[in-house]
């Protein structure tokens, strides 16, 4: 009679038996899965060379932006000058630097913090702005050698041009003054164009009209005076020479005008300028490739942990 019970236990564990096999057999699929999983996530696609080169070269360049534009904010609010056209703009060296500096900020904050937290957004955003950066900067180089080496000079916006409107108002900003000043010392000259010297009689203090009554009146500034080794330099020794013959004047101050003297130095350092040229278009190439490469990786990483 004990007979049925025992072959209905045995069939009983059987089954229970089977059923645990099944579910284990079911069962470590999935943890294999899971495992797979964790093991994808933990290996990267993106290149640590990449990201991080991004990172410290434009952390380089958001310091320096920062520091470039605080000293043109500081430099331009010490004045206290209000802008009055776009030719202030142009003509007063803290407001391009100012300009210049908060650009390189944002960029390189943008290009920074993209590349460390892995952000598609804010690289491709750097990538773009980049490549703008870099057009305009080949465009502003054709202008500046059309406007350098054409025959034409109607435009307002030629060098020499912009020097006669910075002689106008070298008593204005002393920024631009002592840009000037630098100008006329380390190429020796005073002026602008063939008129020499005399070209700083459109300045309203050293006009030579009658209704000026300055005391710089048909003068030059000092830093178109010829100076000796160890003498000390005499302010005034520019005083009442534009109304005199150029030979009289001219074993006192420099006649040449600035803007041939610095033509025919850019022309001799031509291969210095091109250089330079390069070593800023070419970083900004590597940044575009390089932000666009890592989105790239980014994305494909993306990819391999929603399809595993």
């Amino acid at each position: 009679m004990k007979q049925p019970d025992v072959e209905k236990q045995e069939e009983n564990g059987a089954r229970d038996d089977g059923k645990s096999s099944s579910q284990r057999h079911h069962r470590h699929p999935s943890k294999k899965k899971i495992m797979d999983r964790k093991e994808t996530k933990k290996k990267t696609y993106v290149s640590l060379i990449i990201k991080y080169f991004m990172f410290f070269s434009n952390f380089i360049f958001l310091v320096f932006g920062g520091f470039f534009s605080g000293i043109g904010l500081y430099a331009f609010a010490d004045k206290g000058k209000a802008i009055g056209d776009a030719l202030d703009v142009l003509l007063d060296p803290a407001i391009p630097m100012m300009i210049a500096g908060a650009i390189m900020f944002i960029v390189s904050f943008l290009g920074c913090m993209g590349s460390l937290r892995e952000n598609v957004c804010l690289l491709k955003s750097y990538a773009y702005i980049m490549i703008f950066i870099f057009l305009s900067t080949v465009m502003l180089g054709a202008l500046i050698f059309i406007l350098f080496f054409s025959d034409a000079r109607s435009s307002s916006l030629t060098p020499d041009n912009l020097l006669r409107k910075a002689i106008v108002k070298y008593r204005d900003d002393e920024d631009l003054q002592d840009l000037i000043d630098a100008m006329q010392t380390k190429f020796q000259c005073c002026g602008v164009g063939p008129n020499g010297f005399r070209d700083w009689n459109i300045n309203p203090y050293f006009n030579c009209s009658g209704v000026n009554l300055s005391v710089e009146k048909c003068g030059v500034p000092y830093s178109c005076c010829r100076h000796k080794e160890n003498e000390m330099i005499n302010v005034m020794c520019g005083f009442h020479t534009t109304d005199r013959l150029e030979l009289e004047v001219r074993d006192k101050i420099y006649t040449d005008g600035c803007y041939p003297v610095i033509m025919q130095w850019m022309e001799s350092n031509a291969l210095i300028f091109g250089g330079c040229a390069f070593g800023i278009i070419i970083p900004m190439l590597l940044g575009i490739f390089l932000s666009l490469r890592l989105v790239t990786q980014i994305q494909d990483q993306r990819a391999r942990w929603k399809y595993r």
